[in-house]
């Protein structure tokens, strides 16, 4: 994952910051699809299609700056999407085991915690709220 300064005059982008999306321990390819801003703006969450991994970042206010600060399994197989809900709750479509999982995020920790109520569909790629 990038991390890039925009300079608004020319329209043109500066790479500051690269980051693994896996674990130091994982080699070979990595996948990333879906990067997601928490409703705070102060965590960056990333999906993992190859390795099945969610990754999370604290923002830096000051700087901008990425770190890490977990790693964690989606729980099904092909993170294609994520998102957060209105409900708060980050949910994760997993393509390849037809699931949608939802995580319980911490927005002081950025910690992900799995929540029971998955969700069983066929093969879902993409994930949108409706406003009441």
């Amino acid at each position: 994952m990038l991390y890039f300064d925009f300079d608004q005059e020319t329209g043109k982008l500066k790479a500051l910051q690269e980051l693994s999306t896996v674990p130091e321990t994982v080699t070979g390819y990595s996948d990333a699809s879906e990067v997601s801003v928490d409703p705070t703006g102060q965590w960056v969450l990333v999906s993992n299609r190859y390795t099945d991994i969610l990754s999370v970042y604290r923002i830096d206010p000051l700087t901008g700056y990425l770190r890490v600060t977990g790693f964690y399994p989606c729980l099904g197989k092909t993170p294609r999407f994520c998102c957060f809900g209105p409900d708060g709750r980050y949910y994760v479509a997993n393509e390849d085991s037809d699931t949608i999982v939802p995580f319980a995020f911490d927005s002081v920790t950025g910690q992900l915690l799995p929540e029971l109520d998955i969700v069983h569909t066929g093969s879902p790629v993409c994930i949108t709220f409706r406003e009441n």
